[in-house]
């Protein structure tokens, strides 16, 4: 007869115990090892789901459930609301979008300083105070007759980029 090594009858074993514990626990949580503080009627039940109105229907379910023991929130402490007006839900999700409607795609930008840090990666100063540097290992060539702009990129990136020669390095602000 072939028996498992110990290892594995002692590892099937462990699995059988959480999930017995994990039963016991839900259980315990849902108030089966309790008395239950009272039973809802099934036809009162289906005659609040029988209504059309949400609120009416929520109200209904709402006194089921106080009769039933159960501790309803006040009216103001939902976080879900039914009086959400029309703009407000038509706009939900698409924040993002609405604020990267307003802000400029780019900028042009006139820079008075530029140095190499010890990774041979520029740190930039702008005549607007604004100080950036470089994140990836590209070549940028440095023109200033050309001028320079700083353009958004996907994921809230930035590059800096050369308007005359159209070489670009990503950066990110420091200041």
């Amino acid at each position: 007869m072939h028996r498992r090594p110990l290892a594995v009858r002692d590892r099937n074993a462990r699995r059988g115990l959480t999930a017995a514990a994990i039963c016991c626990a839900a259980c315990w949580a849902l108030g089966a090892g309790s008395a239950p503080a009272a039973l809802v009627d099934s036809e009162r039940l289906l005659a609040c789901a029988a209504i059309g109105d949400g609120r009416a229907r929520l109200s209904c379910y709402d006194r089921l459930a106080v009769e039933a023991g159960a501790e309803v929130p006040l009216a103001g402490a939902s976080s879900v609301s039914g009086d959400n007006e029309p703009e407000v839900e038509q706009g939900f999700g698409l924040e993002a979008r609405r604020r990267a409607a307003d802000r400029p795609a780019e900028i042009g930008v006139t820079i008075t300083d530029r140095r190499q840090d010890r990774y041979d990666r520029w740190i930039i100063t702008l005549d607007n105070g604004q100080i950036w540097r470089q994140i990836d290992d590209k070549h940028i060539t440095w023109d200033d007759a050309g001028g320079y702009r700083i353009r958004r990129g996907a994921f809230s990136s930035f590059f800096l980029e050369s308007v005359e020669h159209g070489t670009r390095i990503r950066v990110s602000r420091m200041k």
